[in-house]
């Protein structure tokens, strides 16, 4: 718990230094004595997650968060990190309408594209089989992850379902997504790509996974650069907060036992100060 305290710190912290568009960046870390605390950019869109609770997503919507999630993929892995956990509920859309990954608790760091983890971690749901097997796997699983999120987008499901673990668990061993008639081929030719069972044929199982990832024909209209600047379109803007907003404050819970001394000198260099004009 404590190790993933700092991790999602960290990598916070690295969103906000290198000013990358597609990570939720730290504004600042602090703790008092019974409790840490990370204040975030506010997302005003909410979580892709909860855009989804009102149905499927436009194609050209669909595109466009893929590429954001697909871009944010890219930036860790690049610098080593393996996320874990991508799945709608830990994308939001901040307020230029742009879709960023956020929850970096189960990040895995110092990593590159021969290293293998063998610690089960995330969300069943959108777990890769490799993960579900309890096998070594790599960063190949983000790659998957995507490939579900896509397809929920796409559908407004899971592509992978039954009434016991189990039954989900063959489903996503040895059966392929049903496909509605009406879904373009370009986004069906995207999810059976990223959703390949075997991790070393997966798209995205190259050294360089995410500009193979980019390539795909699938994202073909996609000006990365563009995306990278903000400067195409977003499917919608979501609406500013009132300066009322939130201010039922935030509640802690108050706690009368004193932590151990060693608690207080792990988290020494915890605190971290915001920028100026953040």
């Amino acid at each position: 718990m404590v190790k993933s305290v700092f991790v999602e710190r960290d990598v916070l912290r690295l969103a906000r230094n290198t000013r990358c568009p597609f990570l939720v960046s730290l504004f600042c870390a602090f703790q008092t004595e019974h409790h840490a605390f990370l204040a975030m950019e506010f997302a005003a869109g909410g979580s892709l997650g909860s855009l989804l609770n009102t149905g499927a997503l436009t194609q050209e919507s669909t595109l466009f968060y893929a590429a954001c999630i697909t871009s944010g993929i890219k930036f860790l892995h690049d610098r080593g990190i393996i996320h874990r956990d991508i799945k709608p509920d830990n994308v939001v859309i901040d307020s230029t309408g742009y879709a960023q990954l956020a929850d970096f608790g189960l990040c895995k760091t110092g990593v590159d594209h021969t290293s293998e983890i063998d610690e089960p971690c995330g969300d069943l749901s959108y777990n890769a089989p490799e993960i579900l097997r309890g096998e070594r796997y790599n960063r190949t699983v983000d790659w998957w992850s995507l490939g579900i999120t896509i397809y929920e987008m796409a559908v407004a499901k899971l592509p992978f379902t039954g009434k016991t673990q189990e039954e989900i668990f063959n489903n996503i061993f040895y059966s392929e997504p049903d496909y509605p008639s009406d879904l373009d081929s370009s986004t069906i030719s995207i999810i059976e790509a990223l959703l390949d069972k075997d991790p070393r044929f997966r798209l995205g199982s190259e050294i360089d996974d995410g500009e193979e990832v980019q390539r795909f024909r699938y994202f073909r209209s996609i000006d990365w650069k563009a995306l990278w600047n903000k400067q195409l379109k977003a499917p919608f803007i979501p609406s500013q907060p009132t300066t009322t907003d939130g201010d039922e404050g935030v509640k802690v819970t108050e706690y009368r036992w004193r932590l151990d001394q060693d608690v207080h000198e792990t988290f020494r260099n915890f605190d971290e100060l915001p920028e100026e004009n953040f």
